[in-house]
């Protein structure tokens, strides 16, 4: 295994432990998703300002908003009209 790939285990490891052991203490407010630099689809999401694990996820359709809720083993869904 290349010495860049195990660095990136190495981060990756690293951020899983740092995600599972905060307290998750402050939140952002709705922030926008960038899928890649410069690339908006619309989305908004909510994230720890420690460790920046994502909570919620927003999206928009027309007149439906699809919230996605994510708790530790699980993702919820909630749908809410804009009008």
């Amino acid at each position: 295994m290349s010495e860049l790939l195990k660095l990136q285990d190495k981060h990756r490891q690293e951020i899983k432990e740092l995600q599972e052991n905060c307290k998750h203490e402050g939140e952002t407010g709705w922030l926008q998703y960038f899928w890649a630099p410069g690339h908006w689809n619309g989305s908004y999401v909510k994230q720890c300002l420690k460790c920046g694990k994502t909570f919620e996820y927003k999206s928009s359709s027309g007149n439906e908003v699809s919230t996605f809720i994510f708790n530790d083993d699980e993702v919820s869904l909630k749908f809410s009209r804009k009008d």
